[in-house]
């Protein structure tokens, strides 16, 4: 989904609640974001981390490869379990091994998609099938996007409990990226969707129950896929 762009003056028609943030990791303003937000806990967002691809366009395993120091994975699962996620998934595939090992290190539950070949919609249909009952919403991850802070996650948790729409997504300079959050109404509709579309699809059929949110930080849309992308000190 990264890549897709959104006129900004689409994005301000849809939003009944429009909000662009420029976003700081400082604890200072992210205290400040969260006061000014009003924080409402009134619906229980969950997240699904995808972690199921064999990475062959960086040379294939690259969920372990390191980022300035730090498995990819790890600062996925930094971000998103030091968020306020209600619960966190994830579905591992290609590289069980080291995905159920990240999983146990942090605390959360990790399924494997033997059908991971198939394509990006089968580990997340199968993170979908393994939400609890009490989950409303899902916030949809990457395992090779790194660089999302767990505060974009909040600013995006904040929004969907205020702005009244099914689905929420992050957008920057126009163009869409992770993690949209999806209520679960929209569950069965994901449910049918195959090969690498994700959750594309089902955005995109329901522009009426879509809103967006500015986010004036990259790392929403930048994923790692190629091996250039990773130091040489780093792949060796």
């Amino acid at each position: 989904m990264p890549g897709n762009v959104v006129k900004k003056k689409e994005i301000q028609a849809r939003n009944r609640n429009y909000l662009s943030v420029k976003f700081s990791s400082h604890p200072f303003w992210r205290k400040i974001l969260l006061l000014k937000s009003g924080r409402r806990n009134n619906m229980v967002v969950y997240g699904i981390i995808l972690a199921a691809g064999e990475g062959r366009r960086a040379g294939g395993n690259k969920l372990s490869r390191m980022i300035d120091g730090k498995p990819m994975l790890y600062r996925v699962l930094d971000a998103t379990c030091c968020s306020t996620l209600a619960g966190v998934i994830m579905v591992t595939g290609h590289e069980r091994a080291f995905g159920e090992q990240a999983a146990a290190k942090y605390g959360i539950p990790a399924v494997f998609n033997s059908g991971y070949s198939e394509g990006m919609s089968s580990s997340l249909k199968l993170g979908i099938k393994s939400l609890p009952e009490e989950a409303e919403a899902f916030a949809i991850l990457l395992g090779d996007m790194p660089y999302i802070k767990s505060g974009i996650i909040d600013s995006l948790i904040d929004f969907y409990h205020k702005c009244g729409f099914g689905i929420v997504v992050p957008v920057y300079k126009g163009r869409r990226g992770h993690p949209p959050i999806i209520s679960v109404k929209y569950k069965g509709e994901i449910l049918e969707v195959s090969g690498d579309m994700g959750a594309r699809q089902v955005i995109n059929n329901h522009p009426e129950d879509t809103s967006y949110l500015e986010i004036d930080d990259s790392g929403i849309i930048e994923d790692v896929d190629y091996l250039c992308q990773f130091k040489p000190y780093e792949y060796k």
